[in-house]
């Protein structure tokens, strides 16, 4: 997976830091991959030996833009430890809900705010992501009309 953005998690006080601690020591995560088009990753809450699937939504500058669950098969956190590795997830993002310079992406597990990562885009990544967009549709468009010109040359022999 293709990752074009550079950021960092948002720094916090110390104490911002250690009320989040207290709230969520039972939640991992990790994002391995977010560009205007995709993030994936996995996340899981520990509860007591077993670790479970979470509820997930993701906003953008502030704006919610996806509800999912992590319950993608992880066969690496399964080797890990992390019970059945049902944990992943990955989901397609509108680049258009990107802003050029500044962004920040928020990941709320289980309804309650785990982590903000900020991160800046360029005017040429933003290009990049609305040609990636612009080629895939122009694809599937193509493999449509490909597949009802052959459904048509069938139907007449």
């Amino acid at each position: 997976m293709k990752n074009i953005l550079s950021g960092k998690k948002k720094q916090t006080t110390n104490s911002e830091t250690a009320a989040v601690a207290k709230k969520h020591p039972d939640i991992e995560y990790h994002i391995d991959a977010v560009n205007p088009q995709l993030i994936a990753g996995w996340v899981c809450r520990k509860h007591g030996e077993e670790f479970k699937s979470c509820k997930l939504a993701l906003r953008i500058n502030g704006k919610d833009i996806k509800d999912m669950t992590s319950n993608m098969p992880r066969e690496d956190l399964a080797k890990l430890g992390y019970g059945d590795g049902l944990h992943g997830f990955e989901a397609s993002l509108n680049w258009q809900k990107f802003e050029v310079g500044h962004n920040e992406l928020e990941l709320i597990v289980d309804d309650t705010l785990s982590s903000i990562h900020e991160f800046t885009l360029s005017q040429k990544e933003m290009m990049v992501a609305m040609s990636d967009h612009i080629c895939r549709h122009v694809d599937e468009s193509m493999m449509q009309l490909m597949r009802n010109l052959a459904d048509t040359l069938d139907n007449r022999n």
